[in-house]
């Protein structure tokens, strides 16, 4: 059941500089762990990247979810955690989860796949946000954040640098979601995030 519930994630493709014009929704990018969150059955679910279920982990937290008045749905967003009162990156995460600090931990929730039994993915990006946006205002849960597209890509790159974050992520506004790397999707990565975690680069690319 859980191989048929898991639909692997679009990527985005690494960019040096922002798309132009007016086609595109910016994104902030934060250092954490790509999930998608399931609800199926009245079961909840929550995948890694790599298609692994660590919704175990987070049981305390997801457990809210099984009372909402929505029977099913497939979000796409990332396990972010709080440290020393700023967001964290991916090892943050890892340090709350390995606490059992589950008050350090959010979802952000940046695209909707299905909802109600209805693939939705073949929805404008647009039309998929504002559904998402919906459903998280019902939801109304501390720990679950909706991610809004931004128009201006220039000012959030900037904002998203001035607080030393990870970077912008830059969408068709009309695009379908499909899986895979997909051109249709560029990140570009912030210059003081850079810096900041230059040796860990290093380090992963080794041989």
């Amino acid at each position: 059941m859980l191989q048929t519930l898991f639909i692997p994630p679009c990527l985005p493709r690494s960019s040096s500089s922002l798309p132009s014009g007016p086609g595109w929704l910016h994104e902030p990018k934060i250092d954490g762990w790509r999930v998608q969150l399931i609800k199926a059955g009245g079961e909840v679910f929550l995948f890694t990247r790599g298609g692994h279920d660590i919704a175990s982990r987070l049981t305390r937290l997801l457990e809210d979810l099984r009372e909402l008045p929505v029977e099913s749905f497939v979000i796409d967003g990332e396990l972010v955690a709080d440290e020393a009162d700023r967001i964290g990156n991916v090892f943050s995460v890892q340090r709350a989860l390995g606490a059992g600090r589950l008050d350090q931990i959010g979802i952000m929730a940046f695209d909707l796949l299905t909802c109600e039994g209805e693939d939705v993915r073949t929805m404008p990006l647009i039309d998929r946000k504002a559904l998402l946006d919906s459903f998280v205002e019902r939801a109304s849960l501390p720990w679950l954040s909706f991610v809004a597209g931004h128009l201006d890509g220039g000012a959030l790159f900037a904002t998203m640098d001035g607080l030393g974050l990870e970077g912008v992520v830059s969408k068709r506004i009309n695009s379908p979601y499909r899986s895979g790397r997909r051109d249709e999707w560029r990140k570009v990565k912030c210059p003081t995030w850079r810096e900041r975690n230059k040796d860990r680069w290093h380090m992963f690319s080794k041989g």
